[in-house]
């Protein structure tokens, strides 16, 4: 709605207010080019073709030493959340890890409203949640080797899910 979206603008601006400027983007490319993109195409890291998005070994995520992982997240209907989901939300990224582990949890939100994704038919992707506001995405990552790490991680993200 016309409301939602002055909310959302204001929100962003309170945001870029406090951080600084802030830096949009519209891309004039499919979808498709858009996962090559963001799975490192332009950097080199994968190779720009559809069968190499089915290649784990390339991209980013076969990088390093933490090549584990286990991905979710959560579609929201309404730009209103509550507090406490937000304080649900803090207390399982910034605490409620039974060991620390540094750089093994990514916690992304990001808008999915306006025309540019309600003014794609449905039909014409993969993506289902083309009406949702926006996504919470969590990722949890870990050294394949660790046996610790990976129960006390997949227990995390089970518990997060």
């Amino acid at each position: 709605s016309p409301e939602q979206v002055e909310w959302f603008e204001a929100k962003v601006d309170e945001i870029t207010e406090a951080v600084g400027d802030g830096d949009c983007h519209s891309f004039a490319h499919t979808w498709f080019d858009q996962l090559l993109f963001e799975a490192g195409r332009d950097r080199g890291v994968i190779e720009n073709t559809p069968e190499a998005l089915m290649d784990r070994n390339q991209g980013y995520g076969a990088k390093g030493p933490a090549r584990a992982s286990k991905n979710g997240g959560y579609l929201a209907d309404s730009y209103n959340v509550s507090e406490e989901m937000l304080d649900t939300l803090t207390d399982w990224t910034f605490g409620n890890m039974r060991r620390p582990y540094p750089w093994s949890l990514l916690v992304l939100i990001y808008n999915l409203g306006g025309p540019k994704i309600t003014g794609v038919p449905a039909s014409s992707g993969p993506y289902g949640g083309r009406s949702a506001k926006f996504v919470v995405h969590f990722k949890h990552q870990w050294n394949e080797e660790g046996l610790t790490s990976h129960s006390d991680l997949m227990q995390h993200h089970h518990d997060m899910s």
